[in-house]
């Protein structure tokens, strides 16, 4: 269910850079979008109904890896998020401010690995354990295709066509 999403997403943006400037009239209620939210980086397009509502697809990406170390364990980890969002705005001033509400489809994945330092001893429970004893502690959670509610604010150009600036919400 994602995968066609993220395909679908992913022609229409291409599309909407092949697109003639003497067609630009065309699309006058259509835009592209580029921006940073707390989904991970993004790109949408979106559709201008009325002078007051307008709906958005988007695409959100966002993955970190870090290392953290402790006197006693070096912990390494991974974080994705990957989303699709389907979004109706309402702009209650007429003008670039909206409120959006959706939903955001995804996958989130986040894995950890703490391996204790050699010559460590520790305690659990009143009972110690060396290091060699304890090994590696590995963690990992996947959610896939979750649906989730979306609900945000943003403010977006209301610039002429595909020249939209980046949004964010």
């Amino acid at each position: 269910m994602f995968k066609p999403t993220v395909l679908a997403l992913a022609v229409a943006f291409s599309a909407s850079l092949v697109v003639p400037a003497a067609a630009a009239a065309a699309f006058d209620d259509v835009s592209v979008g580029a921006g940073v939210s707390t989904l991970g980086y993004g790109v949408d397009l979106n559709s201008q109904f009325t002078e007051r509502f307008s709906a958005t697809v988007g695409y959100n990406a966002f993955t970190i890896d870090g290392d953290e170390n402790t006197d006693d364990v070096r912990y390494q980890g991974d974080l994705k998020f990957n989303n699709a969002t389907v979004k109706l705005n309402w702009h209650p001033l007429s003008g670039g401010f909206h409120v959006s509400a959706g939903l955001v489809v995804g996958d989130i994945r986040a894995a950890v690995t703490g391996t204790p330092r050699a010559g460590g001893v520790y305690e659990f429970n009143g009972v110690q354990y060396t290091a060699a004893d304890v090994g590696q502690l590995r963690g990992r959670v996947e959610i896939k295709d979750s649906v989730a509610p979306y609900v945000g604010v943003g403010y977006r150009s209301r610039g002429e066509g595909l020249a939209s600036t980046p949004t964010w919400a």
